[in-house]
């Protein structure tokens, strides 16, 4: 327009932008609704594809903007400078216009590392720092170290005075303290249980940080396996869609029955629903980790393989006798017996000591000190608080006992379940998961061939398939056990 004569700089633009509205907005509109779906997949693979789409929308987006809006308000001006003469120019403030949009395009992009993966080690590490159960863990150590302040708890000191006809026709002033120790055997009994305390909190506090690293530990296995466990399922899925379309083709072409197109497509949503729900199951399990780990970040695991999980011991040589769980216990007895100590301390005297001065008469500045024993001439209550402590030493001693027989034939029956997957995992290695693919493969073939039919077809896929399925849930299984196992490891 500006070649055939139009000088107006505002009409030109103007026209311009609306000639280039339809076009510029189809192409972008077409563009966005075709990445629309990868942007709101979950199937697998989303992790991935879902941040690409999101910037391509984004940059398509800002682009369609840039075109339509700030190239024609920047063409504008532009032209406004050159053609206006400079004395009537003025001093422009910069192009606030263009904040927005790459604000816009900024944030887009920083959607791509969205999903953060995560290995097993941190998953632990995040856990054990924000757990609130280990958190409660140390403040109980605090509170029982705390009990040994009041161990030695005297009777509150008594000040006596005295003024007025007392022992003499004249006023007598008489000014007097008084302190009850009460048993010094007492006192040193309930130091002693109060140090068994905190020995006993900070068992406590062990086995929790153990257990939640276990919980997580095996969360986050399960979780790797349901990953593994898709894949295979995906493999599924896809394999049946190209049998269902080719019993689709062969009906078409007359080579097969309507049964056998039937049964296919039957077949087929059968998978697909199988790969729904193990979809399904999956965001579950990623859940529950990011319950224990305690975090809102989108995470994905870290690791590719599914491999054997190896005990954390102390060293190589170290076996298994759950030390750990039952010092827990042993420190309950022996906290128990100080208790049922000291209560029978309440039967030895307790001591008391006092100081007067006393004014009788014309005798001023009379002085002297008191010391004195108690005992408890009513014995019943002691005698009754006696029989509670036996009886809580009682119940200590018996649970030791069922948790030493118990831990002993819990770690015998995890190591026969930790031998049995591991032969079945040497096995599967061997032997299995090479006929697994052979047979597939084999499979496929014979059937594209039309050497077998469609039952053959359906038969030796499955077979495999389940083999691969079989594999990774032995692998599961041991280290599912290998984790329960290494809560007894010394």
């Amino acid at each position: 327009m500006r070649t055939e004569g139009v000088d107006n700089i505002k009409y030109v633009v103007i026209r311009g932008a609306c000639t280039r509205l339809r076009p510029v907005m189809m192409t972008a509109t077409t563009d966005i609704l075709g990445f629309l779906p990868m942007a709101v997949s979950t199937s697998a693979g989303a992790e991935v594809q879902r941040p690409l789409a999101t910037v391509v929308i984004g940059g398509i987006i800002t682009a369609t903007l840039l075109t339509l809006i700030v190239l024609p308000i920047l063409y504008l001006k532009i032209n406004e400078k050159i053609t206006r003469p400079a004395i009537f120019r003025r001093k422009k403030k910069p192009l606030l216009i263009l904040l927005p949009f790459l604000l816009l395009s900024s944030l887009v992009h920083s959607q791509e590392g969205e999903f953060r993966p995560l290995t097993m080690t941190e998953s632990v590490e995040m856990a054990l720092k924000n757990n609130p159960e280990i958190k409660n863990a140390e403040l109980g150590i605090e509170r029982a170290r705390s009990t040994s302040g009041e161990a030695i708890d005297f009777d509150p000191t008594e000040f006596v005075y005295e003024y007025g006809q007392k022992n003499s026709p004249v006023n007598d002033r008489y000014i007097g303290i008084n302190q009850h120790f009460g048993s010094l055997l007492v006192h040193a009994g309930k130091l002693s249980s109060a140090k068994k305390l905190t020995s006993l909190r900070e068992s406590d506090a062990e086995i929790m940080k153990k257990a939640i690293a276990a919980k997580v530990k095996s969360a986050y296995c399960f979780w790797v396996y349901l990953n593994k466990r898709l894949e295979v399922v995906a493999q599924e899925k896809d394999l049946y869609s190209d049998l269902s379309r080719i019993a689709d083709l062969h009906f078409q072409l007359g080579e097969s029955d309507r049964l056998e197109q039937v049964m296919a497509a039957a077949r087929q949503a059968q998978v697909e629903i199988k790969y729904n729900m193990l979809q399904d199951d999956l965001v579950i399990a990623r859940n529950k980790l990011k319950q224990l780990i305690l975090t809102d970040e989108e995470i994905v695991p870290a690791e590719q393989e599914f491999e054997l999980y190896m005990i954390d011991k102390s060293s190589p040589d170290t076996g298994y006798t759950g030390e750990l769980l039952l010092s827990r216990y042993r420190k309950t007895v022996e906290l128990e017996n100080s208790r049922l100590a000291t209560e029978k301390y309440r039967f030895f005297p307790g001591i008391s000591a006092g100081y007067f001065y006393q004014d009788i008469g014309a005798f001023k500045g009379l002085t002297g000190w008191q010391a004195g024993l108690t005992f408890p001439l009513w014995f019943f209550p002691v005698k009754a608080k006696i029989s509670q402590a036996k009886i809580d030493r009682d119940i200590a001693e018996n649970n030791l006992a069922f948790q030493e027989t118990f831990v002993e034939n819990e770690i015998e029956n995890l190591l026969f379940d930790l031998n049995k997957y591991f032969k079945q995992i040497v096995y599967y290695h061997e032997y299995a998961l090479v006929q697994a693919d052979e047979l597939i493969k084999t499979t496929g073939l014979l059937y594209e061939k039309e050497e077998i039919d469609y039952f053959g077809y359906i038969q030796g896929i499955s077979e495999g398939l389940q083999l691969k399925l079989n594999f990774l849930e032995t692998i599961n299984n041991y280290n599912q056990t290998a984790i329960q196992l290494e809560l007894y490891a010394d």
